[in-house]
């Protein structure tokens, strides 16, 4: 190998890292739908794991929340009648997709299916 190829390998590595670091860079602030949970498999016929499915279920209406919040403040990048009208539903439309996403999660986190969470849901 020589250097001239050592060099070009070198230059596109950093070019490849100025690249990554830069879009990575472009939006910091971006909406997270996001709620850690313990793994745990539960039994729901024990009224505890009732209860913390319930406050599962509460947390994930919390973060859905602060989700659709986040993302109704971002900044509305054209002034085209398309974009507004994406912009009035995009909190909408985030607040069902991050509360889908967190009992799917729920459901795997707990060993259970996704129509034992909803039915829980649904008793709130």
């Amino acid at each position: 190998m020589t250097p001239r190829y050592l060099w070009w390998g070198l230059g596109a590595a950093v070019a490849l890292f100025a690249a990554a670091a830069g879009t990575a860079a472009l939006n910091p602030n971006d909406p997270v739908c996001a709620r850690p949970e313990n793994a745990r498999i539960l039994d729901l016929h024990n009224p505890a794991d009732v209860a913390h499915v319930q406050d599962d279920l509460e947390g994930i209406r919390d973060a859905a929340d602060a989700f659709s919040d986040a993302v109704a403040k971002r900044p509305i990048v054209s002034d085209g009648a398309d974009a507004q009208a994406g912009a009035r539903a995009a909190p909408m439309r985030a607040r069902a997709w991050c509360e889908t996403v967190l009992e799917q999660q729920l459901a795997r986190t707990h060993g259970l299916s996704l129509d034992e969470v909803r039915r829980h849901r649904s008793q709130n």
